[in-house]
């Protein structure tokens, strides 16, 4: 599984939690869906569970799953087990557990790219236990070469550069007008920068690639916000719609 290429036409097509428009994000089912709808990888979230297991879950609290305000953090294996991924989902969609990331791994890892986001949301000290435990899982599976680990939070990207130098590491921003110095010289350490593109602009965008890092975009669900990142010159989009994705990159190929 190469890196993404700053050359590369078309794009890499990033399932966003998978098919998250069909199905309930982050589920079984909307990794199955976004492999069916031709993804080139998929992009999820990992938060660390009460017993130290990291868990396939993006919100603060476990509301969308029937579990209320509580926390991933406050919650055991035991008991996230209990809970369903869909049970806010519309249209009575089958129940779906929380997935955990050896889970994911085990089944995906051979079959497409998995962009594993660490979601830094609670104490320093248990975000870079999360990050020690995601390089654990992936080191278990042998999947370094299929996995790429993001994170809004320098922290943790340099403590995944201690403990696993091989992982692939992939800064999340909230793109400036311009590139910063400070991430300039930080870019010699990723293999991507992942942009927002509500605040993506080309200036940033052609700065990064004149630094020689990959850009990815995130999250792109109109025939706008899919222009934006082609125009900025993305090396993958994230969608959560990945089949639509595919037939727009297909036309705006055909297009050129």
């Amino acid at each position: 599984m190469n890196p993404p290429d700053p050359e590369r036409s078309p794009a890499w097509i990033i399932a966003h939690r998978g098919a998250s428009r069909r199905c309930p994000g982050n589920t079984l089912a909307a990794f199955d869906e976004a492999l069916r709808a031709g993804c080139d990888a998929i992009e999820f979230d990992v938060q660390l569970s009460r017993d130290g297991v990291p868990v396939v879950w993006h919100d603060r609290t476990l509301n969308r799953a029937g579990g209320g305000r509580t926390r991933v953090a406050q919650s055991t294996t035991t008991e996230l087990r209990r809970l369903d991924a869909a049970a806010r989902f519309p249209g009575g969609f089958a129940r779906q557990p929380i997935p955990t990331l050896d889970g994911v791994l085990s089944r995906y890892s051979r079959r497409t790219r998995l962009l594993v986001e660490i979601k830094a949301r609670e104490a320093p000290f248990w975000n870079l236990r999360l990050a020690r435990a995601a390089a654990d899982a992936v080191a278990r599976h042998r999947a370094s070469g299929s996995v790429l680990i993001l994170s809004f939070d320098p922290a943790v990207l340099d403590e995944l550069g201690s403990v696993a130098p091989r992982l692939r590491r992939v800064l999340n921003v909230e793109p400036p007008r311009s590139l910063p110095a400070a991430l300039r010289r930080r870019m010699a350490e990723l293999t991507a920068l992942s942009a927002n593109v509500r605040t993506l602009t080309r200036r940033f965008a052609a700065e990064v690639r004149r630094a020689g890092c990959p850009l990815l975009v995130y999250t792109c669900n109109t025939p706008q916000r899919v222009r934006t990142a082609l125009d900025c010159g993305a090396s993958g989009v994230m969608s959560d719609r990945p089949g639509w994705l595919r037939e727009r990159l297909a036309s705006a190929g055909e297009d050129r």
